[in-house]
């Protein structure tokens, strides 16, 4: 029988969320590490990707360069300086040629 003085304990059955949120730091945890991991990665794959956009840039630039000193040195033979100045001479005279051609016949057709 029941003792009118005393309570009863209440018995509810009880949970833990230890084990709950030990999961989830775990979780966070392996995701965080994940997540350097990655970054690590990525600011690897971008330093290697910039290197080689240096190299190749340093070799188009190195090509360039060599054209252009070969051009300098095709402007200094005095020969290819010659033969230049002897064909703007002789296209010159033909121009000549031309427009003088051309006045010519707008004045014939201006007196038709």
């Amino acid at each position: 029988m029941r003792r009118p003085g005393r309570a009863r304990p209440k018995t509810s059955p009880g949970m833990s969320l230890f084990p709950f949120l030990a999961v989830l730091i775990c979780t966070m945890g392996s995701l965080i590490v994940l997540l350097v991991v990655v970054v690590r990665q990525a600011q690897v794959q971008a330093a290697t990707v910039a290197e080689e956009a240096a190299s190749r840039e340093k070799s188009d630039l190195k090509s360039e360069r060599d054209m252009v000193q070969w051009r300098i040195s095709q402007m200094k033979n005095s020969k290819m300086r010659e033969k230049t100045e002897a064909e703007l001479a002789n296209a010159r005279l033909k121009l000549g040629h031309v427009e003088d051609h051309s006045r010519q016949l707008r004045d014939e057709l201006a007196k038709l």
